[in-house]
Order: C-alpha cells, then structure tokens, then sequence
C-alpha cells in the first residue's frame, strides 16, 4: 500500500511540474512581438502537400491553368510550372528558357558554371533539347518560405539566362581562368 501511495506522490508531483512549466510557457508567449495565430502554428507543424503547396503558389501568381500535380502559369512573361508527385514525395518548379541545339553545345559548360557559383537552390538543366530553370526538393519538407524564395529564384534564372546566369541572390566567388 505504501508503495501504490509513494507512485501517486510522484506522478502527481511529476504533473504538477508539467502544469506549472506549461503555464509559464504559455503565459511567456503572450510578450512575444508577434504571436502566430493557432492556423499558423498548425501550418508550420504539418508537412507540405500538393494541395496546400498549389494554394500557397497560388497566391504568387495571377491565374493557373491545369490539373492538380501539374500546374502552369505566366510571372512577369515567363512561363512557370509547377509539378509534383505526393507519392515519391517530389516537387518541380520549371520554367522552360531556351532551346538546346548542335550549335551551342559550348552553353552545357557555361550552366555548369553558373550552377557552381552563381545560382543558390534554383539550377539549370537540359532535357530534351530544351534548358530550364529548375527547383526540385522533397514535398513535404517543402516550407511557405522556401516555395517563394524558389519562384523568386526560378524566375531570376530565367530571366537572366545569357548574361549573369543568377538566382540574383548569391555568387560563389569567380570563376578561375584554368576552369574555361
């Protein structure tokens, strides 16, 4: 009996002490500068999906056309989509920027540089016969802030491509005179 009585003690104390922590806690938010709201807070807790990724893209743009997973719009006179496979847990911003062809097969090199120094999370890719501008990370580590930053990267690409190939955000030095 003595024993069940000591175990009482202590699960009480040890509740107790989770009361008062909490409430503290709680009560220490309240000075915050900017409290998020319960829909933030349950926001940033849950992991991205296609549907909340495409309403968050949403309203960065104007107008979307096609279905669910494969999404396409125009930002400042490029043409932008935005694809994603809930499934493997992928997505895709890319904007297509220019053809690929015999003559200019000297272009390949010029991406890998950029991509080495000049570009930050955004790069650029060939896939039949076409260069884009291309973000790709995993769905659901995806965040608000990161969907934006990659557009606002996506879109530098593109609109850059033939003179400083940059996201605009960051250079990573200079390329050297032994690397041309």
């Amino acid at each position: 009996m003595r024993m069940r009585s000591t175990n009482r003690l202590w699960l009480g104390a040890w509740v107790g002490a989770i009361s008062v922590a909490a409430s503290l806690w709680i009560g220490c938010a309240g000075f915050s500068a900017s409290r998020p709201s319960e829909s933030d807070a349950d926001a940033v807790a849950r992991p991205m999906s296609q549907a909340r990724m495409e309403l968050l893209f949403a309203n960065h743009v104007e107008a979307i056309m096609g279905p669910p997973g494969a999404i396409q719009t125009r930002v400042d006179g490029v043409s932008v989509y935005l694809i994603s496979d809930p499934l493997r847990d992928r997505m895709r911003l890319v904007a297509p920027v220019a053809r690929m062809n015999q003559a200019n097969r000297g272009l390949a090199l010029v991406l890998l540089r950029a991509n080495f120094f000049s570009t930050l999370d955004a790069r650029y890719a060939v896939s039949d016969g076409l260069v884009y501008a291309a973000f790709l990370h995993p769905l659901s580590s995806l965040t608000p802030e990161l969907l934006e930053s990659a557009l606002a990267q996506v879109l530098s690409l593109a609109k850059t491509f033939g003179s400083s190939f940059s996201s605009g955000l960051l250079q990573f030095g200079a390329p050297r005179a032994d690397d041309e």
